[in-house]
């Protein structure tokens, strides 16, 4: 099992998300994925990340469509769906650290170049 813990700092404050999930991890040539299922909002959401080089990928679908790419230094654009409607935004990654059981990511994210807050994505095996 992986803990996966998720902060939120934005201008109404900060809120901290923790959750347990079981975690299948695939190895196909040089990525490796990470598939599992994550509950937003009472939903659940089928999750995968993309891990390749300096490049990580989460991939949400189902009540929130969404696709971010995180590159530590870069900038980048993403679409993020939800029953509300499809917002653009660009993401811009300050830290990526990748190791065997864990993943870590912390962003800032932007709407019409309007920060929105920033962001940590931790996903870690527990002991």
């Amino acid at each position: 099992m992986y803990r996966l813990k998720q902060t939120i700092k934005q201008k109404s404050g900060r809120e901290n998300f923790s959750q347990t999930v079981k975690v299948e991890k695939i190895l196909k040539g040089n990525r490796t994925f990470l598939k599992y299922d994550e509950m937003l909002n009472g939903e659940t959401v089928p999750v995968i990340l993309s891990i390749e080089d300096d490049v990580v990928r989460i991939m949400r679908s189902g009540p929130v469509t969404m696709k971010f790419q995180f590159v530590k230094g870069k900038l980048t654009d993403t679409v993020y769906e939800t029953v509300a409607g499809r917002h653009r935004f660009k993401v811009y990654t300050t830290e990526v650290k990748t190791a065997e059981d864990e993943v870590l990511i912390s962003y800032k994210l932007f709407e019409n170049d309007e920060i929105l807050g920033h962001y940590k994505y931790h996903l870690k095996k527990e002991a």
